[in-house]
């Protein structure tokens, strides 16, 4: 990115995409820190993240920088976060900063329903307001994910990150769907800052053959790391996997029992059980036909967004074909009693179930309810 060798101080802003890889991505540049502010000048900062937090994700990323944006706090508190950013800049010696938080992109987390998008221009005009007051030039990195991977892989995080929501998928494709606009999405930062100040990337095997934090590192950054200096992170809200229909369906059974007050097993042992199981096809919710015609309502916006921002002439921004609706496909047969006895019983047996005795005998009970189910 030409912005790294510019003598003017440059605010590189990661907005997201949610789930394009977000958590690899920061987990290396919180390790790593202290590597890129003292041999390539880059403050990764430490203001803007919460280290106390139980979360690793607030640990990692400027979470914060999105919380005093949505909430509407008064630019004095955004203006005091960025002095002690910029105090923590020159302190280190660096010229540039690197900010990451997904949510910046929609203005939403992960697991909310109701959609705003006028947000999104409030938030970036406060940004470029505060950029202007510390002399930073803004550079926005962008990760889009195709929309049918996009809906089912936030699908997955709305229902394992929450212990008490069962939404159905078809519910909420309807209620998410205005998040898959990607263009007017986009067109709101391009407005405030202008398409020479957007870095756009494809999230998809064909893009990023190695992952997000080599083409990051590469494509933003300029920077050329060897494959064995870059550290894979097992860690499971570092690596935050789409988990199989089957995983996904057993956590809204649980929600279901809590909300009944029925023993039920914990979304975290859930989750450690799915890391160990080799992943399956994260499109089971969507036949071929339903992802092509999906895929066909945004094909006039993507090919927008490929000519404008990634100068493709062609407009093609996904290279992955449209998936043909004449393949074969099986409806996913739900999660049956049997198939979810087993999996309570893994996950009481899982190396990696760290459960007090009342966890384990509430993970007994919530199989023997199985069992008679």
């Amino acid at each position: 990115m030409e912005a790294i060798v510019s003598n003017q101080p440059i605010l590189i802003l990661h907005l997201g995409q949610h789930k394009t890889g977000s958590k690899a991505l920061q987990s290396f540049l919180t390790d790593q820190s202290d590597w890129l502010a003292s041999e390539h000048g880059i403050l990764y900062p430490k203001n803007g993240r919460n280290p106390t937090s139980v979360h690793r994700a607030y640990q990692i990323s400027h979470h914060l920088l999105y919380s005093l944006l949505r909430n509407l706090t008064p630019l004095d508190s955004l203006l005091q976060l960025f002095a002690r950013i910029d105090a923590e800049r020159l302190d280190k010696g660096c010229r540039n900063v690197l900010i990451s938080a997904e949510d910046l992109f929609d203005m939403h987390t992960a697991h909310e329903l109701d959609f705003d998008s006028t947000i999104i221009s409030s938030a970036a005009k406060t940004i470029a307001q505060v950029a202007r007051t510390f002399h930073y030039r803004v550079e926005l990195v962008l990760y889009l994910r195709r929309q049918d991977h996009l809906l089912v892989a936030h699908y997955a995080q709305l229902i394992k990150g929450s212990s008490v929501i069962d939404l159905s998928f078809e519910s909420f494709a309807h209620a998410f769907s205005p998040r898959l606009r990607s263009f007017s999405l986009l067109a709101q930062w391009a407005d405030v800052f202008g398409d020479d100040h957007i870095c756009l990337r494809r999230y998809e095997p064909a893009a990023l053959p190695y992952g997000i934090v080599p083409d990051f590192l590469s494509h933003i950054l300029g920077l050329d790391l060897a494959s064995d200096q870059i550290r894979a992170e097992t860690n499971p809200e570092s690596t935050n996997i789409t988990p199989t229909r089957d995983i996904i369906e057993f956590l809204r059974l649980q929600a279901r029992f809590r909300r009944l007050h029925l023993p039920s097993i914990d979304n975290a042992a859930v989750l450690r059980l799915a890391t160990e199981r080799a992943r399956g096809h994260t499109l089971q919710w969507l036949s071929p036909s339903q992802q092509r015609l999906l895929l066909l309502d945004h094909a006039e916006d993507n090919a927008k967004i490929a000519r404008r921002w990634l100068h493709q002439a062609d407009g093609v921004l996904f290279e992955e074909p449209l998936p043909d609706p004449q393949q074969t496909w099986q409806p996913y047969p739900g999660l049956g009693p049997e198939a979810a006895r087993a999996l309570s019983l893994a996950i009481w047996r899982t190396k990696h179930f760290s459960g007090s005795l009342l966890c384990r005998v509430k993970a007994f009970l919530c199989w023997l309810l199985l069992y008679l189910r």
